[in-house]
C-alpha cells in the first residue's frame, strides 16, 4: 500500500488481513487520522508509515512486533497501543 500518502479524509484505518506490506511513508501526512488497525498477516511496516499524523491517537498492532524507526513519529497525541505481544528469548 502506497496510496494514501497525505490524504486529509481518512480518520479511521481498518487494514484487511490480506495485506502483508505496508511501505515507507504510505499513510505519512494523514493530517485526521484518528486510528488505525494493522492486519493481522502483517509481514513488514515501512520506516515512517504513518509519521506526521498529528490527530493520531490510536493503534493495534494486531501481534506485529518490527516496528521501524519513524513509523510513528510526529504524531503527538499517539497515547493508545494496542495488540502488543512479547516474544520469548
Amino acid at each position: 500500500i502506497l496510496a494514501f500518502y497525505g490524504n486529509r479524509t481518512l480518520e479511521h484505518l481498518v487494514i484487511p488481513d490480506c495485506i502483508r506490506r505496508i511501505e515507507s511513508e504510505a499513510f505519512s501526512n494523514c493530517d485526521n487520522l484518528k486510528s488505525v488497525v494493522l492486519p493481522k498477516n502483517l509481514e513488514f511496516l515501512g520506516e515512517g508509515a504513518f509519521e506526521f499524523s498529528p490527530s493520531l491517537v490510536s493503534v493495534d498492532l494486531n501481534g506485529y512486533t518490527v516496528i521501524p524507526g519513524w513509523a510513528f513519529n510526529m504524531a503527538p497525541k499517539l497515547t493508545e497501543i494496542k495488540g502488543l505481544q512479547r516474544k520469548a528469548i
